[in-house]
């Protein structure tokens, strides 16, 4: 068997591969848990049985809070530092290059819509149970909200796969919760119509103009 025959079954074989890894899909299992001011969550990524991606995580909820509280900060101030450079040409040419976009995204929105609705479909929800303890500032509103997450689950609830409950907690002012979900992504159709989107020209120099937007 020559060498050439073996690179085109090995390519074959990946291929068909990689066919059955798109139909099959993805499994992925979160589990999520926020206690006072710990947040945790698990991350399982499994192809049939097999798990190919596993990770935990642990984060301090006012850690997150500054950092994120930081970055707003940072990212004002360089808005602000380019503001103060632009002149009135900068600002004409970006309207400008915005209007320009508008033909762009006329012409694709369809196709665009097509490819948001075939991930939506590819995602089956397969379990869904969350446990809320609910504290606000007054005992009226704790109360009141967590009368809306039980009407708001009763008929969810009649799924085996859904569990959606709450709790009141009169003690502290404080929100967590208990959750596990698991779904599946197929991806093979999601695949066929990014390759679909991709074949367009016009989708191609849209998302050209809006890199180079997002790099000004």
């Amino acid at each position: 068997m020559s060498i050439l025959s073996i690179l085109i079954i090995i390519i074959a074989l990946l291929f068909i591969f990689f066919i059955i890894f798109l139909s099959l899909g993805l499994k992925i299992y979160l589990k999520l848990n926020k206690e006072n001011n710990e947040f945790k969550a698990d991350i399982t990524v499994k192809l049939i049985v097999i798990s190919i991606f596993s990770k935990k995580f642990t984060f301090d909820t006012n850690d997150i809070i500054k950092s994120l509280s930081q970055i707003k900060e940072e990212e004002s101030d360089e808005k602000k530092e380019k503001t103060n450079k632009e002149d009135g040409n900068d600002l004409k040419q970006k309207l400008n290059d915005l209007k320009g976009l508008y033909p762009l995204i006329t012409s694709n929105i369809t196709y665009l819509f097509d490819f948001i609705a075939e991930c939506i479909y590819s995602v089956q929800l397969q379990k869904f149970n969350t446990h809320i303890s609910l504290g606000l500032s007054s005992f009226t509103d704790t109360a009141t909200y967590t009368g809306y997450i039980w009407a708001f689950s009763a008929i969810p609830n009649l799924s085996n796969n859904f569990s959606l409950t709450a709790e009141p907690n009169f003690i502290e002012e404080a929100i967590d919760f208990e959750s596990e979900i698991i779904f599946k992504i197929k991806l093979l159709k999601p695949f066929l119509a990014t390759l679909k989107l991709f074949t367009r020209k016009s989708m191609l120099k849209l998302i050209w103009n809006l890199r180079v937007l997002i790099k000004w």
